[in-house]
């Protein structure tokens, strides 16, 4: 098994023994992995954050991968923005 998830595959918090782009990858999994849960009206305009910028979503209309999200609905998914639109996934 990997030597940074423990038993359950919880990502544990980085060691000295892993390396910098290992510390880099894990912290930034951990902060997406603490994301609140909004309504697509609430989300940031998809142009004005990064792209790879993550949120989750409670009023989807549907839960199709890698399609553009769009509220109104009762799904909740994760979300994802590339650079134009916010995507499922």
């Amino acid at each position: 098994m990997f030597p940074y998830l423990s038993n359950r595959a919880r990502l544990v918090s980085p060691s000295d023994e892993a390396s910098p782009e290992m510390r880099r990858w894990m912290t930034a999994l951990e902060v997406d992995r603490n994301l609140e849960a909004c309504t697509v009206a609430e989300l940031p305009l998809a142009s004005k954050v990064l792209p790879g910028k993550r949120g989750y979503v409670t009023d989807a209309t549907a839960t199709t991968f890698a399609s553009t999200v769009a509220g109104g609905g009762s799904n909740s998914v994760p979300v994802i923005s590339n650079g134009a639109d916010w995507k499922i996934g």
